[in-house]
């Protein structure tokens, strides 16, 4: 037989625990906590990505802004964007500035 059968069960059949592989006791606590290691959690692919495409868009914004000698109008030209939407990611950008500036106790 093949050894990519050799982990096919049928659905038929029940299996004994003794018939299955065991895991080390951390590997069952993790699991029922639902995180791999049990006491962090993991970023989700979700999350990773959102994270990175913000970061990767403060960038470029900045960058543009500087290229333009901060002329907002031509930088949201520059970005493919509305001035609108410009003028709407430099206030969130702000806020989350400020919202971290006064989580880490400097200013509040």
């Amino acid at each position: 037989m093949p050894a990519i059968y050799l982990n096919f069960r049928p659905r038929s059949r029940r299996w004994s625990p003794s018939e299955t592989r065991q895991f080390p006791r951390s590997h069952h606590a993790a699991a029922q906590s639902g995180r791999p290691n049990g006491n962090r959690r993991h970023m989700l692919l979700k999350e990773a990505t959102r994270a990175s495409s913000i970061q990767v868009e403060r960038q470029l914004i900045s960058e543009v802004l500087i290229s333009t000698g901060g002329n907002r109008k031509r930088a949201a030209a520059d970005l493919g964007i509305s001035y609108k939407a410009l003028l709407y990611k430099l206030k969130q950008i702000e806020a989350e500035n400020q919202s971290a500036f006064c989580r880490n106790g400097v200013a509040q």
